[in-house]
């Protein structure tokens, strides 16, 4: 029998990510989530399908896929413990700009985006927070991106 997953509020707690959050706030954000696994080899969802999950990664790792018209299908980039996955299906779209799939096994904090939203518009401290902690991982994924660019572009 497979061990049981432990409770969203315990996996939050113990995230770097959302460090800022009292014990309260955390708790309200465990509320509002569920866990979630994924096999090696999973895909999480699909490039240009519409979503409205937001997760964070507890842990194992998750590649982005892209597919391109000369190249293919192309590993942009890998996600792991503590990094936020489909975030524009809270601040955009819902439209996944990648393919996510499962290195190996992981463990995903899932949130409905819609839900959240709602939580966030009644509680500003706790939206503030997670969408500061949601901005500074999206900064970190960004300046990984003009890296691989430089040594994309590197004579």
């Amino acid at each position: 029998m497979p061990a049981a997953m432990a409770d969203p509020f315990t996996v939050l707690s113990k995230m770097q990510t959302l460090s800022e959050l009292s014990e309260g706030l955390m708790r309200q954000l465990g509320d509002a989530a569920h866990m979630r696994a994924l096999p090696a080899g999973g895909v999480l969802f699909l490039e240009s399908e519409q979503h409205s999950q937001l997760y964070l990664v507890a842990s194992g790792t998750v590649r982005l896929e892209m597919l391109t018209a000369k190249c293919g299908k192309r590993t942009i980039l890998s996600i792991g413990s503590g990094d936020f996955l489909a975030w524009s299906a809270l601040v955009g779209d819902g439209v996944m700009t990648a393919t996510a799939i499962a290195n190996d096994a992981v463990q995903l904090v899932a949130f409905d985006a819609g839900s959240l939203q709602q939580l966030f518009e009644q509680n500003t401290e706790l939206g503030f927070r997670v969408m500061r902690a949601l901005s500074k991982s999206l900064s970190r994924r960004l300046l990984a991106t003009r890296l691989q660019l430089l040594d994309l572009y590197q004579d």
